[in-house]
């Protein structure tokens, strides 16, 4: 009977551990974080008043990494190979060429000292700064230029296509096809136009904006309406798209979408009723940011749903492969496609030459939208492209590995 009720009270325990796992979990480090960046198996958090910390263990124990960074109210990363690009509030900013074990200033030619949003685009780095527009550098930190947007608070950055959209304060969304040389308002239909956050997935398009509750825009930025079904709460602080689920931080925790914003509902059990700033996704966990109430991680099997088919109850009309996403990046991206009837599917990535460097899917799949990750650990940098063929449908796009 002893060892029954011992075998009995080991099983309820590993019941409550697993229940534990399925919410989120505060951890150890800074006490809170305005922003994340993800390279390889590194996440880096960048703290309010404590500068950047790293984990290389998926958040479990984080190490501060602040030699040469002489101001440690961080708000924006970046990174690129092993660059990494630190954006802070009155200090100017910093640039590592060493994942961060030491920092240097990268002021030239960057005219203000706070830096508040980070995003890298091609073999460029744009750095959004607190009133004073977007500043865009071309030798990894090196020298800054001013870019067409300027006057502006820059708070986010997401991928359109193949260009790049920018939200700002007062001012609504930007637009860029073309890099860092041409930017024009995009913000037809957008009534709130302090824009805090950014998401996309394809040419669907999320902003967050401060009072103004959510936004989408269905045609790459052109136009926009208001998706508030399920907030209760119009400050969106951060925004982050995994797979087909978009995650939201308001101020008053996350909040989840798996039908492309359409609808929302809170997916914080166990997290404090307080704003969360930032997120940040790996392959197995999403993190989330707060200010004094530390960071915080939940598992994305938890909180993802990978086939929006059985989120909807509905199955695509058509045949579609989408843009992957990140891009570039850095070792891996994920591949989103569709299929409207049960098909034999091959996906495949070439080289610029043509040859054949990995299949990724060679097999029956049913109706949905389906995803896939990619890791190009094993291949240089450099302009590679991926190819979707199912029931004489064919579809190839570009992709970008940089190291």
């Amino acid at each position: 009977m002893r060892g029954l009720l011992r075998l009995l009270f080991a099983l309820c325990a590993l019941f409550v551990v697993r229940e534990a796992d399925a919410q989120w979990v505060r951890l150890s480090g800074p006490p809170g974080a305005y922003a994340f960046t993800v390279n390889g198996t590194n996440v880096y958090a960048g703290s309010f008043d404590q500068g950047v910390y790293v984990s290389t263990d998926e958040g479990s124990t984080w190490t501060a990494i602040d030699s040469g960074l002489t101001s440690t109210d961080v708000f924006a990363l970046a990174s690129s190979g092993t660059y990494l690009y630190a954006g802070t509030f009155l200090g100017g900013l910093f640039v590592s060429s060493n994942s961060g074990q030491s920092w240097a200033p990268s002021d030239s030619g960057l005219a203000t000292s706070s830096v508040i949003s980070l995003t890298t685009y091609g073999s460029d780095v744009l750095a959004g700064t607190y009133a004073n527009g977007l500043f865009v550098s071309a030798d990894s930190g090196a020298s800054w230029t001013p870019t067409r947007l300027s006057n502006f608070s820059v708070y986010a950055f997401a991928p359109v296509g193949a260009g790049i959209s920018a939200g700002t304060y007062g001012g609504g969304v930007f637009l860029s096809a073309i890099g860092d040389t041409s930017w024009a308002a995009a913000d037809s239909g957008l009534t709130a136009k302090s824009v805090l956050a950014l998401a996309s997935i394809g040419s669907t398009v999320f902003a967050g904006t401060l009072g103004g509750g959510m936004f989408r825009s269905t045609d790459a930025g052109a136009t926009w309406t208001a998706d508030d079904s399920g907030l209760t709460v119009l400050n969106i602080n951060a925004l982050v798209a995994v797979g087909t689920n978009v995650f939201a931080g308001t101020d008053i925790g996350v909040v989840r979408s798996t039908d492309t914003g359409k609808s929302w509902a809170r997916v914080d059990s166990l997290l404090p009723a307080t704003p969360v700033y930032a997120f940040g996704a790996t392959g197995t966990n999403l993190f989330a940011g707060t200010n004094g109430y530390g960071i915080w991680r939940r598992p994305l099997s938890q909180v993802v749903i990978t086939d929006l088919a059985a989120a909807t109850g509905g199955f695509p009309g058509t045949f579609r492969l989408e843009q992957n996403y990140p891009n570039p990046f850095n070792p891996s991206t994920t591949i989103r496609y569709s299929i409207p009837r049960r098909s034999h599917v091959s996906l495949a990535v070439f080289s610029i030459l043509g040859q054949q460097v990995a299949t990724l899917v060679s097999a029956q799949q049913g109706p949905g939208y389906h995803e896939t990750r990619f890791d190009a650990s094993g291949l240089s940098s450099g302009v590679y492209f991926y190819r979707l063929t199912a029931e004489g449908y064919t579809s190839t796009r570009k992709l970008l590995v940089l190291r």
